[in-house]
Order: C-alpha cells, then sequence, then structure tokens
C-alpha cells in the first residue's frame, strides 16, 4: 500500500512539475551553524497558558496542506495555541534563529529555529519577533509575542515541529500537562 501511495504521489509531482506549478514543500534546509548532536527528547512549551484550538492532524478546513494521508485529504501540520495577544513566546529548546519571515504567507510573522538532530520548530503568526536572524537561543529564552498575523482568526501560536524537514506532532516531545 505505501508503494502505491507514493507512486501516486510521484505521478502528481510530475504532472505538476509539467504544468509549471509548485506544491507546497515541508523541506527546510539545515541553517550553516545548526546546532550539532542528537535532537531533544524533550521540548518546553512554548507559550504558559494556552489552550489547545487545534492539534496536529487530518483536518476538513481544505485551505491546509493537501496530503493522501488523511482520509480528507488536508494535514494541520502543527498545534495551535491559543492565548492574547502579546503573551510572551518561548524557544521550546536551545537552537539556532534560521528564519524570521514578516511577508504574507500564511503562517505571517514567524520564527524558525534549527535545533541539534536535525530537528526545527516553527512559530506562526507573531505579533512581533524578539531575536535577529542567526542568534543563537536557549531553552525557555523570549523569541516574539502572540498574534493574528497571516492566516489566522484569532490570536493564537502555530507550533510546528519538523524533523529532518517532516513535519510530526509536537505533542510526544511536550511536557505531559497539555494532554
Amino acid at each position: 500500500m505505501a508503494v502505491k501511495v507514493a507512486l501516486i504521489g510521484m505521478a502528481i509531482a510530475a504532472v505538476v512539475s509539467m504544468l509549471g506549478a509548485a506544491p507546497r514543500q515541508h523541506t527546510t534546509p539545515v541553517a550553516a551553524g545548526a546546532p550539532s548532536g542528537p535532537a531533544p527528547a524533550h521540548l518546553l512549551l512554548p507559550v504558559h497558558g494556552a489552550v489547545v484550538t487545534q492539534p496536529f492532524g487530518c483536518t476538513e478546513f481544505t485551505l491546509e496542506p493537501f496530503t493522501f494521508a488523511c482520509p480528507s485529504r488536508h494535514i494541520h501540520t502543527g498545534l495551535d495555541l491559543a492565548a492574547a495577544t502579546g503573551t510572551p513566546i518561548y524557544a521550546a529548546a536551545d537552537g539556532r534563529v534560521q528564519v524570521i519571515n514578516s511577508g504574507g504567507g500564511g503562517y505571517g510573522l514567524h520564527v524558525q529555529l534549527t535545533h541539534a538532530g536535525g530537528l526545527l520548530t516553527l512559530y506562526g503568526h507573531l505579533s512581533s519577533a524578539e531575536v535577529t536572524d542567526g542568534q543563537l537561543v536557549t531553552a525557555g529564552s523570549e523569541i516574539g509575542r502572540m498574534g493574528s498575523t497571516g492566516m489566522s482568526t484569532g490570536s493564537h501560536l502555530h507550533f510546528e515541529v519538523r524533523r529532518d524537514g517532516r513535519p510530526v506532532d509536537p505533542v510526544p516531545f511536550l511536557p505531559a500537562s497539555l494532554s
């Protein structure tokens, strides 16, 4: 079954390529100077006092990325945590600021941190970024403030974890008090 799904995905990618369209990519290059060593086994909660408003996983929301892995064909690639605009956002682990993006797009103003072992965390919909590109940060240091920029229906943090460029469920990395 996995081979069949992979072949279908390759066929779709070939058609998209021929049409000159580009699918949304989830791969992120590793920044020069990314921390070395094994990936952190646990992450800190990036915001205090927030409520989970949307989990990682399959969704009916058609503006989310397309995937054959879900019956609905769409996946929410992170964890949405709601709190008041301006609430501090903290680095989930030691890392280096790879991207600060204030341009258009669904994430709005967002920060990406690279961590050891090919792990990356993304913090989306920020009202402000409190870090600079290339800066080294420690777990628990403030990196931004919660907002509602980009494709957002209210103040929240879109927290995404990627392992080797692929989104993974953040919950297993986070403290048990979240679940």
